[in-house]
């Protein structure tokens, strides 16, 4: 990362040790039958990516602040912002493909496959 490459890897460390313990307890809030968001349909594997996705945003955010503060760098410009807006419409778009589409399983693809 930019903060390891200004010979600071003692922060990308510590901003690494946050996102990983906030993975650890979103995931014990997120995955269980009980969790947290299970009124919202978010346990089990997908209560998992969600803790992963919220974990990382923290981590990613937590490295441009550090990043901002030790070289003046503006890490976020608006070409960037593009790039996050057409993710999140393409997660938009993937959302509504897999609620109309029924799901296919990885050996369902096992028809597929040449045989020679």
């Amino acid at each position: 990362s930019l903060v390891s490459g200004v010979n600071r890897p003692g922060v990308a460390a510590k901003i690494g040790f946050v996102m990983c313990t906030t993975n650890i307890v979103l995931n014990y809030l997120f995955i269980p039958k009980w969790g947290l968001l299970s009124s919202f349909g978010i346990n089990g594997p997908t209560g998992a990516a969600f803790a992963t996705v919220l974990s990382t945003t923290i981590g990613l955010i937590g490295l441009c602040l550090a990043a901002k503060k030790l070289t003046g760098i503006k890490l976020l410009q608006k070409y960037i912002l593009h790039h996050i807006l057409a993710g999140v419409v393409m997660a938009g778009v993937l959302y509504y493909i897999r609620l109309s589409v029924s799901t296919i399983y990885w050996y369902h693809l096992i028809a597929f496959y040449p045989i020679r």
